[in-house]
């Protein structure tokens, strides 16, 4: 799913304008994997996006645990929360944590592992920085840590420095006056730590 270097992209809560095909264009150009995020849509709404997606790359969008989907559409998988997938112990392709304690905790259990936030929130102005985040144990394996919050390409060496070499971002692209130049420029960034 997600490279030794990559960067996972999530998709907006809420419908954004040429998501589609700007979502088609990111999959041409080299987004390995797309978190499609919206937790208010409507199996139809979710529908009516996917029929708009090349079928050669809806195997690489995973969708949050409980969004009102079958199997059909022959997605990546799912993306569950600690809470969920702790309680649960069932496997998901993805997973979010805010703690390297929940990490290790369901490591077994998720293919990639969102941690956050490391920086302060784009997209959330209330979801700040967790510090501890910077302290990793030194017997967690990184392998499957995707860093995420406030990830843009000027603190990507932070996280490289740590170990860290996959990354979410959120608010960085889809915030940006061209969401596909950003991604790029992201990704770019990532290639050169």
């Amino acid at each position: 799913m997600l490279r030794q270097k990559d960067c996972l992209l999530i998709s907006r809560a809420e419908t954004y304008k040429d998501e589609a095909n700007i979502i088609n264009r990111l999959f041409e150009q080299s987004l390995s994997c797309l978190y499609l995020r919206k937790p208010k849509w409507s199996a139809l709404e979710y529908e009516s996006l996917l029929k708009q997606i090349k079928r050669e790359h809806r195997e690489k969008i995973v969708v949050h645990a409980q969004a009102p989907l079958d199997n059909q559409w022959k997605l990546a998988g799912r993306h569950t929360p600690f809470h969920l997938l702790n309680e649960t112990k069932k496997q998901s392709i993805g997973a979010s944590v805010h703690s390297w304690t929940e990490y290790q905790a369901i490591y077994e259990q998720a293919a990639y592992i969102c941690i956050s936030p490391f920086f302060d929130s784009i997209s959330k102005s209330d979801y700040l920085s967790n510090q501890s985040l910077w302290e990793i144990p030194s017997n967690v394996a990184l392998d499957k840590a995707v860093a995420l919050g406030g990830i843009n390409t000027h603190n990507i060496p932070e996280l490289v420095q740590l170990g860290i070499h996959k990354f979410a971002v959120l608010g960085a692209v889809w915030k940006s006056e061209n969401p596909i130049q950003t991604f790029l420029q992201i990704q770019d960034q990532i290639n050169k730590c």
